[in-house]
């Protein structure tokens, strides 16, 4: 049954991401595009990262079916605050909810991880702290640095997640129970596909309800694979 699922929902991504590339390309070759800097800018964001999505999401659902071995990380050195900028501009992009997002991260920070899993991580986080908010979003990342390594933590102010449930919401396919789930898109692997890379380099990450509202979840680094 999840191997039908899987297949199902990998022909249910592709049709649609078809028909937006080549929409995107289209659209990119006229010249009203070509003569605005901004719509040029947002169109070329488009089709780099659909290209991106459709080279990639036979790898992500592999992870969805459960097969992690095949996956090999290309680590590298990664400029921590610049990546979570772009994750921040691509965000506010993408919603249409009225988001503030607070980045209080050091510049020096440079990450040893796999670039193309570690921005997915990070995207992950943030568009589920967006999605999971029926106000107005505000997520806070920060990071705290000690001598066995740093914490990166993302807080939102969302609905946050019952006890019950919440020591579940890593295990694939599970999707926390909530009255507006038939509005808000998913398929339940998301967090597990997050849990697998943070396993793969060998990092932890936790989850816990604030004091008030939402949810804080914290990726801890060891020392050795980070560099200032």
């Amino acid at each position: 049954m999840q191997t039908d699922f899987i297949n199902n929902m990998t022909h249910e991504f592709k049709t649609p991401l078809s028909s937006i590339l080549i929409a995107s390309q289209y659209a990119t070759s006229q010249e009203e595009i070509k003569n605005n800097p901004k719509l040029a800018k947002y169109m070329q964001i488009i089709t780099n990262q659909s290209h991106k999505l459709n080279h990639h999401i036979e790898r992500i659902l592999n992870v969805a079916k459960g097969d992690a071995k095949w996956i090999e990380l290309e680590k590298c050195s990664i400029p921590l605050k610049d990546v979570l900028e772009l994750v921040k501009e691509n965000t506010l992009l993408k919603s249409k909810k009225n988001v503030t997002i607070t980045i209080a991260v050091s510049d020096k920070i440079n990450i040893s991880a796999d670039e193309f899993h570690f921005n997915n991580i990070l995207f992950n986080l943030v568009d589920n702290a967006v999605k999971y908010c029926s106000e107005n979003p505000e997520i806070t990342i920060k990071s705290l640095e000690t001598e066995k390594g740093i914490t990166l933590s993302f807080s939102d102010n969302g609905s946050g997640i019952s006890p019950q449930h919440i020591d579940y919401v890593f295990d694939k396919f599970y999707r926390v129970p909530r009255e507006n789930k038939k509005e808000i898109e998913g398929f339940g692997i998301g967090l597990f596909y997050v849990k697998k890379i943070i396993d793969l380099h060998h990092w932890k990450i936790s989850i816990k309800n604030n004091t008030t509202k939402g949810i804080t979840v914290s990726i801890f680094i060891p020392k050795k694979m980070f560099y200032e």
